[in-house]
């Protein structure tokens, strides 16, 4: 299943921790908005930042996007790990970086 992402599409992983910023990002646009602050000009700053983080473009992530909502459980494999991040960085950064630890031990 996995095997057989075209070239063109940002592999799973990828996708995974694009989508894991783009979370953070809306939770704190929402933290951050008020009467005199919208959140779509918040966003607007972070979209962009976001795709330079990861180098990518706006077409790209747009076309991996499209690629995954067709292909659910590809769609479900990549958001276990965004639900799995997420719930690592809500525990802290000594959580994560446990966790890094321990993905780079089995490496």
């Amino acid at each position: 299943m996995l095997k057989n992402i075209p070239d063109s599409i940002l592999q799973p992983d990828k996708m995974a921790e694009v989508f894991v910023d783009i979370h953070l990002a809306e939770a704190s646009a929402l933290a951050l908005k008020t009467d005199s602050v919208h959140i779509d000009d918040l966003l607007n700053a972070y979209y962009p930042a976001i795709l330079q983080h990861h180098n990518i473009t706006r077409q790209q992530l747009e076309h991996s996007y499209t690629y995954y909502t067709v292909n659910p459980l590809i769609m479900d494999y990549v958001y276990k790990k965004v639900i799995d991040a997420l719930n690592l960085a809500e525990k802290g950064p000594s959580a994560m970086r446990d966790s890094t630890l321990k993905t780079n031990e089995k490496k």
